[in-house]
Order: C-alpha cells, then structure tokens, then sequence
C-alpha cells in the first residue's frame, strides 16, 4: 500500500467507514454469515432459526458476528462463554476473507475517483471501521484499491493498535482522529445507525452514503435514520466529496469547525440534488435525484 502521511494540508480528515461506504461489502458478509449462523452456530448452541436472509439482516444492522451472536442467546437465555464466541467470531471472518478474495468486492459509487482525488491532494482520509484489520486489509485488496490506503491508516476496532468496543461505542474514532493535528476538522462518512452514532458521539460531522443499498426504497429510509441521527447531508455517490472539498476550500481557509458546518447545511456543492427537511429544521441534500 502506498504510504502517506498523517499530515492533512487542507485541515480535514475524512474517516472512512469501510463496509458499504467504500467497499460492498455488507451484504455479502451477511450473506456468509447468516449461512454460517444458520447452519453451525444456532444447532450447536440451540437456538431458534434467525429466518431468511433478508430477516437477518433487518435484524442486525451495522453489528458484528461476535455481537451478533451475543445478542440472540442473551435475548433466548442461552448462555456462551468467551471461548465460544471467539471461536465462532474468528470462523465466520476466515469465511467471509475467504469469499471476498475468491470473488473480488466492488468499490461503493464514486469511490475510486473520490479516493484519487484525496490521495493527490493529500488530504487524510483514513478508515474508521469495527471490522476486524486484517478483514479489513483484505477487503481493500479485493476491491482493488490499495493504492489509497495506507496500513497505518487503517484503524479497526479489532486492530492492530487498538482494542475496544465496536460501534456505536465512539472509542475507534477518538482513536483514529487523535492521530491528526487537533486543529483539524473531522468529518466521518457513515452508512449505519450503530457507525452514525459512534461518529457522532465522537464529534464528527457526519456524512451519511447511502449508495450501496439496492433500491430506492431502501435508500430514502437510510438517508431518514442517518439523518435523525444527526447526519448533515447523506450522499449516494462520493464523487460528491470532491465537490464538497473543492467548496470547502473555496470557502474558508484555515477551516474552522463554524466554518463547514454553515456550509455543509447549504449543501449547494451537489451538482444535483433534491432537498428535504432534516433534523432541526436543516435543510439536506442527497447527490441525485431518487424521488
């Protein structure tokens, strides 16, 4: 991977969440996982069926194996020791590397040209992710985007320099973030609830990318939860941030956090756009027309 410096002459970081904002990802480990869950985890610990694929994921937005199985035998009172759910936790990721190195992974809308663009002008851009780091590294390789990232860049909450809660705990991002100049602004890039609130919390402005759900349906109900919880604009492809940057700089200079908020809440950088009514009275913009 290409190595590039903590150093951000532009006075923003962008944190990157990695699965659905700059990878496709998510469905497809969900896919593996709930193949996983469905026929090894569940028989072995007795718990019931978790449904169809579409129920699965419905029902567990944004969380990690581990979480996940933690969470269904404490909701049907089975008990699991630590020994168990690591193992379970480090199978279901050997499977998942195993699928995305086989089969290769996509690049979310508008990522590549976005990542190229912060990659020459040298603005920070690292991942923010509760995957684990070497799923993480791989899920990179796969989509063929190496050259953007550096492995030092790559925070995870199951990482190589920390170890903590995932998301929506905020911990991996004062972790990422406290890694660039403390005059910079920090923005994080978001698809989930449990990744929006960590951001959030954390005192991020959010993006919310919307682009790698499948239909429009789907989208317009991310973009609402992203906003309720405190996104400032929800974007479906991120060749959006290089107007949003291009803007930005246009606009103030050094950035201050004032500073791009009032200009995030114009949202006029899009180059097309509908508007609708976000939190408090916010107007917010998505990068193209889906109503």
């Amino acid at each position: 991977m290409t190595t590039l410096s903590n150093g951000n002459n532009a006075g923003l970081v962008f944190g990157l969440d990695l699965d659905d904002c700059v990878v496709k990802s998510e469905h497809r480990a969900l896919t593996e996982a709930h193949r996983y869950y469905t026929s090894v985890v569940a028989p072995e610990l007795g718990l019931p069926n978790p449904g169809d694929l579409d129920t699965f994921i419905k029902n567990h937005p944004g969380m990690t194996f581990r979480g996940i199985v933690s969470d269904n035998c404490q909701r049907n009172g089975v008990p699991i020791s630590e020994e168990q759910l690591a193992r379970f936790a480090s199978e279901e990721k050997s499977r998942i590397m195993d699928n995305f190195r086989r089969e290769g992974l996509e690049a979310t809308p508008g990522t590549e040209i976005a990542l190229a663009y912060l990659t020459q002008n040298n603005i920070a851009h690292p991942i923010v992710t509760s995957s684990a780091y070497d799923r993480a590294l791989v899920s990179i390789e796969a989509a063929k985007l190496v050259q953007y990232f550096d492995r030092d860049t790559v925070y995870s909450a199951q990482g190589h320099t920390y170890h903590g809660d995932p998301k929506p705990n905020p911990g991996i991002y004062h972790h990422a973030f406290n890694n660039y100049s403390e005059g910079s602004v920090l923005i994080a890039e978001e698809d989930s609830k449990s990744g929006a609130t960590a951001a959030v919390a954390a005192g991020a402005f959010v993006i919310g990318n919307v682009g790698a759900l499948r239909t429009v349906d789907a989208q317009v109900d991310r973009m609402k939860l992203l906003l309720e919880i405190g996104a400032s604009i929800v974007l479906n492809n991120n060749e959006s941030l290089i107007r949003l940057v291009e803007h930005l700089r246009g606009y103030e200079d050094p950035y201050s956090r004032a500073g791009v908020e009032s200009y995030l809440a114009k949202g006029s950088f899009l180059p097309s756009f509908v508007a609708s009514e976000g939190r408090e009275g916010r107007t917010v913009w998505l990068s193209r027309r889906i109503y």
